[in-house]
């Protein structure tokens, strides 16, 4: 377990030492943070996940009516077998957005700041496409990531019996930084030169 909590440490120094150069990456971050913390903090979570998950995949494979028979057939079984392994959760068959899912793990800031501004590079905004928002967000997407690590690490050592080192030099290192970034907010500002 030594060994496990050195490897483990000196991956979360390199993670604070390196850059991320791509912006589309930390969306998903931020989507893993959102739905881990959920899970843990939220028991509605994780079957309002799945019907969420069950809902797209009809829509992807179900174009018929026998394909639409069988994928409810399947809702049917998977809220049977939820239940069974999981009696202290709700099944509660309503779609969860990521909004919701950032509310449940009580991150709703951090969707409504962070998650919004990374957004604009998948949905091909005009300031993201033409390489406008670089400027606004390069700064911030290393600590973006390194706080995605550390939040899930700090809920890992919480929540459950892995060892995790002592995370407060690595807390101490991203305050600092995020410190120093805070005098570099993104801009809103589309350059049209």
């Amino acid at each position: 377990m030594r060994n496990q909590a050195r490897t483990v440490k000196n991956h979360l120094f390199s993670a604070c030492l390196c850059e991320v150069h791509n912006p589309v990456l930390i969306r998903p971050a931020l989507e893993a943070v959102f739905c881990g913390t959920a899970a843990i903090k939220n028991k509605d979570f994780l079957f309002r996940k799945a019907y969420s998950e069950w809902e797209e995949d009809k829509k992807l494979f179900a174009k018929d009516a026998a394909g639409k028979k069988d994928a409810d057939e399947y809702l049917k079984h998977l809220q049977v077998e939820f239940q069974k392994h999981n009696p202290a959760y709700p099944v509660n068959s309503k779609i969860i957005s990521i909004r919701d899912t950032a509310e449940m793990a009580e991150l709703l800031p951090v969707y409504e700041y962070a998650y919004r501004i990374y957004c604009k590079y998948t949905h091909s905004a005009m300031r993201a496409v033409s390489g406008n928002l670089d400027q606004g967000t390069d700064l911030h997407d290393t600590p973006t990531i390194v706080w995605c690590v550390l939040h899930m690490l700090a809920q890992l050592k919480q929540y459950t019996p892995a060892e995790i080192p002592d995370l407060e030099a690595f807390n101490q290192k991203l305050a600092l930084l995020t410190d120093q970034l805070s005098k570099h907010p993104p801009t809103t500002r589309i350059d049209v030169s």
